[in-house]
């Protein structure tokens, strides 16, 4: 599959501004999403496992994109897990890991013309009193 990903950096007043803006125009969301993302080596672009807190399932996804700072194409494959603490000892065992993260984000899905490109926009927002 296929993104264009654009990252902004807002602080918790105008996420809740874009976040008012934004839930009318929304196809779907906003959704919030609580997770840890672990990361393993890959020399050929990035792995990792997503495990959510809800409900402790998770996804590995493989992506491939430019470390830039300006709207990049993404390249990915996501893979569902019902083991994701199996999962992770397996990879952790292969690869090793390079890190983890954990996120509470929230996610909004606008729709975007034919016309256009693109197939959606997904908009993240960080969450109030992280």
């Amino acid at each position: 599959m296929r993104n264009i990903e654009l990252k902004a950096h807002v602080d918790s007043a105008r996420a809740a501004w874009i976040l008012y803006e934004l839930t009318p125009l929304a196809d779907r969301g906003p959704m919030t999403s609580v997770h840890e993302d672990i990361f393993f080596a890959c020399p050929n672009g990035r792995l990792k496992l997503r495990i959510f807190s809800d409900n402790h399932e998770g996804e590995l996804i493989f992506y491939q994109r430019a470390d830039v700072s300006v709207p990049k194409v993404s390249e990915y494959v996501i893979t569902p897990t019902s083991r994701p603490d199996l999962l992770c000892e397996t990879l952790t065992r292969a690869y090793g890991q390079a890190g983890k993260v954990k996120k509470r984000r929230t996610l909004l899905t606008l729709g975007v013309s034919s016309k256009s490109k693109l197939s959606c926009l997904k908009v993240r927002l960080p969450n109030r009193g992280r």
